[in-house]
């Protein structure tokens, strides 16, 4: 009679052969195709973006101040961002990170939510000439996702406005960092404090003809999403982790 294995090599002999298995089944992506892959994305979503009218200013926004932009090699990072980029406009939709309009999340805003190109595809069309202050019906902040209405609504049009005239927005008021923008963002200027010419021509449109009224004034407000109303226009943004420190921040400007 043949002896029998003992239990334990028997144990041993099955895991290395499940072993063996496991590692001739994953495949892992050396870092090079990783790579590719990305850039390929963000190439994708930019094309897609361009087929649908979107200008170089809003398509250079979308592409390059996302999560997955960064996930990028450095040295990488600046060849694309020069290449996408190159009048280097893409900080005026920098801390959108809501559509106004629908209060859709805006692709590659967050870290969950990096389908750059299936956003690209349905995307609001208010973005395309990179100036959402100007063009999107305010319904959402564009930085917290909240409902806007009643004095806090008002307070982003009459920011959006000054913005659309070029005016300087105060900073002892707080207008700088209401709706658009946020005190603890990193040191970009917002477009009406950019020193580029290609900034510097955020001019009040011409009068539409009579009886004609914008598509973001008509635009029905209601809040489909069921968000949280707003209780104030200043942008509280994703970088801020103390909320005591937020409200601090909020008493020294009460609505």
């Amino acid at each position: 009679m043949k002896p029998s294995m003992p239990i334990r090599t028997k144990q041993a002999a099955l895991t290395v052969i499940l072993t063996g298995l496991l590692v001739g089944c994953v495949e892992t992506a050396p870092p090079a195709a990783q790579k590719a892959d990305t850039e390929a994305v963000i190439r994708e979503a930019a094309a897609v973006y361009e087929s649908r009218g979107f200008n170089k200013t809003a398509i250079a926004n979308l592409v390059i101040y996302n999560e997955l932009f960064r996930t990028l090699p450095e040295a990488r990072e600046e060849q694309l961002r020069a290449e996408l980029d190159p009048d280097d406009v893409a900080n005026t939709m920098l801390y959108t990170r809501f559509e106004p309009d629908t209060g859709r999340p805006v692709g590659g805003s967050t870290p969950t939510n990096l389908d750059l190109v299936a956003y690209a595809k349905t995307a609001t069309s208010c973005f395309a000439n990179g100036k959402p202050w100007r063009d999107c019906a305010l319904n959402y902040h564009p930085i917290d996702g909240c409902f806007l209405e009643g004095a806090v609504l008002k307070e982003c049009q009459r920011v959006s406005e000054m913005m659309v005239n070029g005016q300087r927005l105060d900073n002892a008021q707080g207008d700088n960092v209401k709706c658009w923008n946020y005190e603890k963002g990193p040191s970009v200027s917002l477009p009406y404090q950019a020193q580029t010419k290609s900034q510097l021509k955020l001019v009040k449109p011409a009068s539409a003809p009579a009886g004609a009224t914008s598509k973001a004034a008509v635009a029905t407000r209601v809040n489909t999403l069921n968000r949280p109303v707003c209780t104030t226009a200043y942008g509280i943004g994703p970088s801020t982790d103390d909320i005591m420190a937020v409200y601090e921040f909020q008493s020294r400007f009460p609505q």
